[in-house]
């Protein structure tokens, strides 16, 4: 449904029942778009797909365990748990295919977001603070310490670390994930990462207590400042809007 206009899209049933705090939405285009395709993640290893019109879902099993998904330039791509990234294809032959990059080392992460921002393809990777992660893994795990922006680069196909966004705003969130010019909306700081309540949305377990994290991220000095709400508008699903330019 558009929150603004109450515009209502009827997609088909899943065959199987869905956390809906789980369930994350990819459209290809403006959903009332007739041939808009909508991929599904469910907790991380479930894929599905459907147009308008369709009866039922179809599922993608790739026997893979996938962090996020994107439409970029055309197609689908989705990043898994360890940071490979696939070129989805959802039309009469389904499958995934691995692109052939070097490995991305890492570290301790809990959340990797796929993002364009003016054209590229950037990968951000929300790490966990090691000090928790050794203390209490579960209860913990979500705790935020700082940041990682890699931009892929198609020619050398790799991940190059990236240590400023310019006049960008990254805002991250379980539901969506986007950049914006901060000249569209003075609200949003250049060079911040924004995250709103992603608990354990890109983690292939579920916590039984989750954080419930909201904050800005400064990329130019390193600093996080979390924000804490008592209000339960905190705790309900909160998406990211692109105004239009």
């Amino acid at each position: 449904m558009n929150p603004f206009s109450g515009e209502r899209i009827e997609l088909p049933p899943s065959t199987k029942p869905i956390r809906l705090e789980n369930l994350r939405v990819i459209t290809s285009t403006n959903p009332s778009d007739a041939n808009c395709l909508f991929l599904a993640i469910q907790s991380c290893c479930s894929l599905a797909f459907c147009r308008q019109g369709h009866k039922s879902w179809t599922c993608l099993n790739f026997g893979l365990c996938f962090c996020d998904a994107i439409f970029y330039k055309g197609e689908f791509y989705a990043i898994d748990i360890s940071n490979c990234l696939f070129h989805l294809n959802c039309n009469l032959h389904h499958e995934a295919k691995r692109l052939n990059l070097r490995n991305l080392i890492i570290g301790m992460s809990n959340s990797t977001y796929l993002v364009e921002l003016n054209g590229d393809l950037l990968l951000v990777v929300r790490l966990m603070n090691e000090r928790f992660a050794q203390e209490d893994s579960l209860y913990r795990s979500n705790y935020v310490d700082h940041f990682k922006v890699y931009k892929f680069d198609w020619v050398k196909k790799k991940w190059i670390l990236v240590t400023r966004i310019g006049n960008y705003a990254i805002l991250l969130g379980k539901y969506s994930s986007i950049s914006i010019p901060n000249k569209l909306c003075r609200y949003f700081k250049a060079n911040y990462i924004y995250l709103i309540d992603d608990s354990s949305s890109n983690f292939p377990y579920e916590c039984e207590f989750p954080n419930r994290e909201t904050g800005l991220y400064d990329t130019s000095t390193y600093r996080i400042k979390l924000l804490y709400q008592s209000s339960s508008i905190w705790t309900n699903k909160l998406q990211w809007f692109r105004p239009r330019e």
